[in-house]
């Protein structure tokens, strides 16, 4: 997966974090609410993930091969 596509999903899961959070605590729904943070939890892990984690060089920079 491309690092665009990754950037991108966490910036869908984030936007779709805001309404789960409103509707929820608008209405005192708690599970949704919490779903809410989740959500807003996983796209936020994303960007960080997918810089020094899937990387391969640990240090969050270019495609690992030490030509940066």
């Amino acid at each position: 997966m491309s690092d665009d596509a990754l950037l991108g999903g966490a910036l869908v899961l984030m936007l779709a974090a805001l309404p789960l959070v409103s509707i929820g605590t608008w209405n005192d729904i708690a599970w949704l609410w919490w779903a809410g943070l989740v959500v807003l939890a996983l796209g936020a892990l994303i960007p960080p993930v997918a810089r020094y984690a899937l990387n391969g060089n640990g240090n969050g920079n270019g495609n690992g091969n030490g030509n940066e």
